[in-house]
């Protein structure tokens, strides 16, 4: 008999708890943690819109532009009406 694979449900991974740590990290003013915290959640969860919107941020903060337009453009495209990614998208263009 096949043994069924776990089921994960959301946060079950560490996501949750991790981001969390790096929006507190950003809040902080420490861009380097967020982007890592983030950067590992992407490592789990290639899609995860929250985790690619903090790493935006802090790669702009960082001056990693070309990674926050990406990480930020990612997020517009699946959620148009994110404001705070518009926001943070402007202040990389600018």
């Amino acid at each position: 008999m096949a043994r069924a694979h776990p089921v994960i449900r959301p946060g079950q991974d560490g996501s949750t708890q991790a981001l969390d740590q790096a929006e507190q990290a950003l809040v902080n003013g420490d861009f380097a943690r967020c982007a890592a915290l983030a950067g590992e959640v992407l490592g789990r969860d290639t899609l995860n819109v929250r985790a690619h919107l903090l790493r935006g941020a802090a790669s702009n903060q960082l001056g990693h532009i070309e990674r926050a337009v990406q990480d930020l453009a990612f997020v517009l495209e699946r959620r148009p009406g994110e404001n705070i990614a518009h926001f943070h998208l402007g202040q990389a263009l600018r």
